[in-house]
């Protein structure tokens, strides 16, 4: 008779099989389950048990692989229970999708009130309760739970989301990704962004936008505008679901890091505002299966700008030197460039000129305080660039400032250059006693020359061309103590200057001999009038004209084509800034008839004498400098340009499509007129005669002229329409040909260059 085992040994015998089955100590490598680390340490249950995907360890063929996974089909919009099947009692558990651990919350969580947001729920048994299923929650679930150290994986389901309605194709409202997919009422009701699916115009959208700003760093709320009550809201960022807390949350106490809050009104909390909230946020809410969305809101988050600096041929200023020189007549381009600033800063500009200006010109002329301001796009920051036309010496000592407004500033910030205007020299002589006043030998005289340019010039006196009989003081006088006769003679003041050497008019002093002098004073005339009466002045340059002080005259211009006299003017001085060829000629200072009798010839010698023929040296110059003519097709067409050159131009010739014409040249298409004076001096008038315009003929025409002192052009851009008036559309073929144009163009401006140098 056998002897019964103890039952000591029989528990020792089954623990000892139970661990080298398991094998609960055996260390391997393997794959974590969750992060995907390999690392050694003891291979437990839970490794163990999902490999196989049951508590059994014995491995699984495919067959029993799929009879052990649970289907399930739902339809979009419900609330689903996914059970937790396993054999053990647990303490916790977790939900897995395709492998990724799902966050959930408990359903009972904070007093049966749900987190807003969240739709995974676990009950107190670990099964997952999926609240308004969509689209993408199709897929492989499966929930892992722990009790006593072990891990245990339940049985797998296999959810399949039914979508009921017609397929079309829309861009997923979070991912933005473009795929087919089941249109749900979400997709639907987002798309239109209320209730209402009716699409909006651009307009009602604009209007129904919430503009907010913020500064940085504070609390802000942004309250959720629906009409309707519901259970769940959530919010977005530029179509973005943002993870939100409740703000009661754990016995109000807040989670650390988490800077969005939901109040109980579904209103969100941001708590220290920064920069990246910037941008478009909306709040949806559910409620009976539907989707609403709010009224969104676009928060600006406010970034004061950075202090502005200014850029000149796209190079900065030194800030600390703001002091610019510029050439009068020129071109002047300054651009104010801010960076950051959220929103964007706007820019504006401020021009004041000199207080030393304003008295020396208590007329200024409008041209002077007319600028053009130009604001450039850029990503970040704001840029604006103003111009001056023409810079005029009344703009010396001018101020030019850029002003930046932004709502996050008290005042606007600032930065400002002066102008350093140079300008070329003009003349003012005097005299005491004055102009008019007959000079007898052994009187006391004093002549006086006032020079104003930038850079300041020194006078210098000459008389017939040579050095003056006394000794001229540094401020620009000639004293005679006592007078002489041979003291007679040309007078004027000359100075050099940075931009070259510049001359006064000539004045004639007169001395006479004390036998002479037999009756009152009379005006002498030839003291009143010019070296010459010839004055050469650069294009773009200034004149100034006084008629001799004594005199009560005004200045005219002498009209070649009537050869009349043209007045300019009630005034004594004739003031031009930027003078041009048109502008050269004859100017007399007009001293009108008093009364009849013997002083009539005297007056009219008068007359003769105050008059100056001013010539106008410089680059030529083509007018107009561009034209847009519209030719009727099959029909000639006729191109005619003004141009003026001193020197006299050298060369001249028309630029078309496919040649080059010269002044007197002709083919079957153009002919191309020798050039023709004109009643003004130094210009000349250019034409080309087109026979016959066809589509060939359409596009840009250029004449250019060369002298000594540079090249001058004028482009004529020929459009084509049919007598019935619409326009005709350019063939494909004239792109290539205003290449091979372009080509053409560069080669003979090239040749012209090297042959001038």
């Amino acid at each position: 008779m056998k002897t019964p085992i103890p039952a000591w040994i029989s528990a020792a015998l089954v623990t000892f099989l139970l661990v080298s089955t398991l094998g609960y100590e055996r260390p391997v490598r393997t794959r974590h389950p969750h992060n995907g680390v390999v690392s050694q340490h003891y291979r437990s249950v839970r490794a163990a048990l999902r490999s196989g995907r049951s508590f059994d360890t014995t491995p699984k063929n495919s067959d029993s692989d799929a009879s052990s996974i649970t289907r399930i089909y739902s339809e979009q919009h419900v609330k689903l229970t996914l059970e937790c099947t396993v054999n053990v009692n647990f303490t916790t558990s977790v939900w897995l999708k395709e492998g990724q651990v799902v966050q959930t919350i408990l359903k009972d969580n904070i007093n049966n009130k749900r987190v807003s947001g969240h739709r995974f729920l676990l009950d107190n048994r670990g099964n997952l309760i999926i609240d308004n299923v969509r689209l993408e929650d199709d897929g492989k679930w499966q929930c892992e739970v722990e009790d006593m150290g072990f891990v245990v994986a339940g049985k797998p389901i296999q959810l399949t989301v039914l979508g009921y309605e017609r397929p079309v194709r829309t861009r997923h409202p979070h991912n933005g990704v473009v795929s087919q997919h089941y249109r749900s009422v979400r997709a639907a009701l987002r798309s239109g962004r209320s209730f209402d699916t009716t699409p909006k115009n651009s307009d009602s959208d604009a209007s129904s936008i919430t503009r907010i700003y913020s500064e940085q760093h504070v609390k802000l709320t942004l309250e959720c505008t629906v009409n309707v009550n519901f259970t769940t809201s959530v919010w977005l960022k530029e179509g973005q679901v943002v993870q939100t807390i409740l703000k009661d949350n754990i016995n109000n106490k807040r989670v650390s890091g988490h800077r969005f809050l939901l109040d109980n009104r579904g209103n969100l909390i941001i708590d220290n505002v920064r920069l990246e909230d910037d941008g478009k946020w909306q709040c949806e809410v559910e409620d009976m299966g539907f989707v609403v969305a709010g009224k969104p809101i676009q928060l600006t988050v406010l970034d004061p700008p950075e202090k502005p600096y200014l850029l000149i041929d796209n190079r900065i200023l030194d800030p600390g030197n703001l002091f610019i020189p510029v050439k009068e007549n020129s071109d002047l381009t300054v651009s104010c460039v801010v960076d950051g600033g959220s929103p964007k800063p706007t820019l504006s500009w401020e021009l004041a000129l000199g207080s030393l200006s304003l008295l020396d010109a208590p007329e200024v002329p409008y041209q002077a305080l007319n600028f053009t301001e130009t604001v450039r796009e850029q990503r970040v920051g704001a840029r604006s660039d103003v111009r001056l036309e023409s810079v005029m010496r009344v703009h010396h000592n001018a101020t030019l400032t850029c002003l930046v407004h932004h709502v996050a500033l008290e005042q606007p910030l600032n930065v400002s250059l002066l102008l350093d205007v140079q300008y070329t020299p003009s003349f003012a002589i005097s005299r005491d006693p004055g102009f008019g006043i007959p000079i007898r030998e052994g009187m006391a005289v004093s002549l006086k020359c006032d020079v104003d340019a930038n850079p300041r010039a020194a006078p210098i006196w000459q008389k017939d061309d040579s050095s003056p009989p006394v000794q001229q003081t540094p401020d620009g006088f000639l004293n005679f103590t006592e007078i002489l006769r041979e003291h007679s003679g040309w007078y004027k003041c000359i100075a050099r200057h940075l931009l070259g050497k510049f001359s006064s008019i000539g004045y004639f002093l007169n001395v006479r001999s004390n036998a002479d002098v037999t009756q009152e004073p009379e005006f002498d005339v030839r003291e009143l009038s010019s070296t010459g009466r010839q004055m050469d002045v650069d294009l773009g340059g200034a004149v100034h004209l006084s008629c001799p002080p004594g005199t009560s005259g005004c200045w005219t211009h002498l009209d070649t084509e009537t050869g009349r006299l043209e007045p300019l003017g009630a005034s004594q001085d004739l003031k031009i800034d930027h003078i041009l060829y048109q502008e050269a000629g004859e100017y007399s200072c007009v001293v009108p008839k008093k009364s009849p009798g013997s002083k009539n010839k005297k007056l009219d010698a008068l007359r003769k004498a105050l008059s100056v023929n001013i010539a106008v040296t410089g680059r030529p110059i083509v007018f107009p400098s561009n034209r847009s003519i519209t030719a009727i097709y099959g029909q000639p067409l006729k191109l005619t340009t003004d141009f003026c050159a001193n020197p006299s131009y050298t060369k001249a010739m028309w630029i078309t499509n496919d040649r080059v014409y010269k002044p007197g040249e002709s083919d079957q298409k153009a002919i191309a007129h020798s050039i023709t004076n004109t009643s003004t001096p130094n210009c000349h008038q250019a034409s080309l005669y087109l026979m016959k315009v066809t589509t060939k003929d359409v596009g840009e025409y250029s004449f250019i002229v060369r002298s000594v002192n540079g090249l001058g052009e004028g482009v004529f851009i020929v459009n084509l329409t049919y007598a019935s008036g619409y326009s005709v559309n350019l063939p494909s073929s004239n792109a290539k040909r205003n290449t091979a144009s372009l080509y053409l163009y560069l080669f003979v401006i090239i040749i012209m260059i090297i042959k001038e140098c």
